[in-house]
């Protein structure tokens, strides 16, 4: 019997069953317990809070803080994702009465121990389901089993513990995790990278300090006449002890005191100084990526170019971390429009960078040439002004009458013209139309009176959009616009402007041929 005809029989339809689990494969965890791969914690024996000590290390403590203060200085926003207003505007209400700054730490934890726990707490208000907190627990409270569902350690239970996932738990517990794969459903912990480099700085500043006391004090040599007996030996070792706390010594007459200078040992004692910059250096690229935030670049290292490289893998570590953050709110904001709203969930957006701010501002610009209108707490929530410091401009006129409106000064030169405007920039931007319509024949004058014509025709449509609630409508009344339209004169223009560009595009297809 090969694999396939025994996974035949015991299963129904073995292609949608999966095959490679731990159930099937040699290796199984302890009481159905999958223990945390982590090589660090294998070899100490010990749960993931052991990193927690790293956290006092004041390089550790460092870079995990300017982590952090990165993470909160960043914009965000509730994007609606097509939620209805009334939705979104509870939603945001609700996130308002929320600790961010402690939320955003305790996600970015998952960074730090390689998985996060997100207890969700709930409370009801108006008969509707809404999250009143997010907590972040300590991670040496759960475990993965062999199915990789996680469990909480629970004090009657402590060996097997309670399943949180979703299925057995719905909508209490959020999973922030680093990089986690099927072998290692804990995630990537950045402070086991730490670990050995905290461990030798700890011993290099231990002989360090050894060494300075050793060579960074003269020595004091009490000189005897010979004969001299022991106890006399003893009180003057004694009395050089003294000396070297208090500076003061009483000795005999016949007795002296030489004090040596210690040569220079700058070149051993430098070697400590490296060994603990390497270390610092070893963490600094570990939590943030980068150095020269971290150290002062006394080696010369710190040039601008560096610099940007630099900022570059800071940045995108911190990215990183921002997309976590994002799936914990985005599930957050899921799961309560599920409850209690219908229609998609609103998304949390990050506002990364002034290039943002642009797009936005270009974006824009392009609805409010469409006829939408911004309010003042739309400015003020996206682009950080105060309510003191604009106005809203009154919308200008919409319609042919303010279809070319120009500016004042206009580069073209057509003083606010709109037919001189509209004839340079043909001239300028669309030179093979120009060439056509001089091809027609028309002089300037009826040049001018074709676009009166068409704006006296094109007139009543403009006024229909403007006042219609729906394109159906617009529809049911655009055929009745025009029962008594007279044409004729743009018909003869048409026809003639017709007649006109194909010959000239048969002369020009010809030349081109030649």
């Amino acid at each position: 019997m090969n694999l396939i005809e025994y996974y035949q029989q015991r299963m129904r339809n073995p292609m949608s069953e999966e095959l490679a689990t731990r159930q099937n494969a040699i290796f199984m965890g302890f009481m159905n317990w999958l223990p945390n791969p982590d090589p660090i914690l294998k070899k100490a024996g010990k749960d993931v809070m052991v990193y927690k000590d790293l956290m006092y290390d004041p390089q550790v403590g460092m870079a995990v803080e300017a982590l952090q203060l990165s993470i909160q200085s960043l914009n965000w926003e509730i994007d609606p994702n097509g939620t209805s207003e009334a939705w979104l505007g509870q939603l945001k209400e609700l996130i308002a009465t929320w600790d961010i700054e402690r939320i955003f730490n305790e996600i970015i934890n998952a960074r730090l121990f390689g998985y996060a726990p997100i207890e969700v707490n709930w409370e009801t208000t108006d008969r509707k389901w809404l999250i009143k907190d997010l907590v972040g627990k300590p991670p040496d409270w759960f475990f993965y089993d062999n199915d990789n569902l996680l469990r909480f350690r629970i004090k009657t239970d402590w060996i097997r513990g309670i399943p949180v996932d979703f299925k057995s738990l719905p909508y209490k517990f959020i999973i922030a995790r680093h990089r986690p794969t099927y072998n290692n459903p804990y995630g990537m912990a950045t402070l086991s990278q730490c670990f050995w480099p905290v461990a030798f700085k700890k011993g290099g500043l231990r002989f360090w300090m050894q060494f300075i006391e050793k060579y960074g004090m003269p020595f004091l040599i009490g000189k005897q006449p010979r004969g001299v007996d022991k106890s006399s030996t003893d009180l003057l070792l004694e009395n050089l002890q003294n000396m070297v706390q208090d500076a003061v010594a009483v000795i005999p007459d016949d007795s002296s005191v030489e004090i040596v200078e210690m040569g220079r040992s700058t070149q051993s004692s430098a070697q400590f100084q490296q060994m603990v910059n390497y270390h610092d250096d070893s963490i600094a690229k570990s939590i943030i990526g980068q150095t020269l935030s971290s150290s002062s670049g006394s080696d010369g290292s710190g040039s601008y170019a560096l610099g940007q490289v630099h900022m570059s893998t800071f940045n995108g570590i911190r990215d990183g971390v921002s997309k976590i953050i994002k799936r914990v709110f985005d599930q957050a904001l899921a799961w309560m429009t599920e409850l209690n709203a219908s229609g998609p969930a609103p998304k949390f957006s990050w506002i990364t960078s002034e290039d943002i701010h642009s797009e936005r501002a270009n974006r824009d610009k392009a609805l409010v040439t469409t006829g939408i209108q911004f309010t003042k707490e739309y400015y003020q929530h996206h682009y950080n002004l105060q309510p003191e410091d604009f106005e809203l401009a009154p919308p200008k006129p919409a319609g042919p009458a303010g279809m070319f409106e120009q500016e004042k000064g206009c580069p073209c030169g057509c003083g606010n013209d709109p037919f001189v405007h509209f004839e340079n920039t043909l001239q300028k931007d669309f030179p093979d139309q120009a060439v056509l319509d001089k091809a027609a024949g028309d002089n300037q004058a009826n040049r001018h009176e074709f676009q009166r014509q068409s704006e006296k025709i094109l007139a009543p449509i403009f006024d229909l959009f403007q006042k219609a609630e729906s394109f159906e409508e617009v529809l049911q009344k655009l055929a009745g616009l025009y029962p008594d339209l007279d044409a004729s004169q743009l018909d003869d223009k048409l026809s003639r402007a017709i007649f006109v560009a194909e010959v000239f595009g048969r002369l020009q297809a010809g030349e081109d041929a030649k």
